[in-house]
């Protein structure tokens, strides 16, 4: 399930990301710009890399995206994005929340194999 959640990710966020450079607000709704565009890039380029690895490097991935993208939802919630430069507005930041909990839950799901593994050795 984390590799579909991965692959998943990494098809939208890419596909955002290109879509960012040439319409902005994203679907009318979401304000971004160029560094947004590129981060969704590479974290969606990244993501359906890190979907080919190791359960270990799956979570690790997750959690890290997880704090940038955290990151960039406080930064927009508290209204704080425009002193680092970044075109934002609540729904940017509302998504942003939501793909963080995405990623968290890359960071620290179970997979059914690792579940199948721990049962097995015990």
């Amino acid at each position: 399930m984390l590799k579909t959640t991965l692959y998943t990710l990494g098809v939208i966020l890419t596909a955002v990301g290109i879509i960012g450079y040439f319409n902005n607000p994203i679907f009318g709704i979401f304000l971004v710009d160029t560094t947004q565009s590129t981060i969704h890039v590479i974290a969606g380029l990244a993501s359906l890399y890190f979907g080919t690895q190791t359960t270990d490097q799956e979570h690790l991935y997750g959690r890290i995206i997880a704090i940038v993208y955290g990151i960039l939802a406080l930064l927009g919630i508290s209204g704080s994005s425009t002193s680092f430069g970044l075109a934002m507005n609540g729904s940017s930041s509302a998504l942003y929340l939501l793909v963080t909990v995405a990623f968290l839950y890359v960071g620290f799901g179970r997979t059914s194999e690792s579940n199948y593994s721990r049962h097995a050795k015990a």
